[in-house]
């Protein structure tokens, strides 16, 4: 029941909430947990960002860390 959704669906099926006050609810949580989960990446030093653009150079750099494991 702490997943995204679950909660606001429940609600909604138990009548405490409207439909609408459900999805805007659910899109608000949504984007929060969203922002909360770039800040945590962020913080990783080893985290690296691509554009998906660069699926070329993506996948050239996939292939060399699992040739090295």
């Amino acid at each position: 029941m702490q997943s995204i959704g679950y909660r606001h669906m429940v609600d909604f099926i138990n009548g405490k909430r409207t439909w609408d006050k459900t999805v805007t609810t659910l899109k608000r949580d949504t984007r929060r947990f969203a922002k909360r989960q770039l800040t945590w990446f962020r913080k990783d030093s080893e985290m690296i960002w691509n554009s998906p653009d660069d699926a070329e150079e993506i996948m050239a750099a996939v292939r060399k860390f699992l040739e090295g494991r």
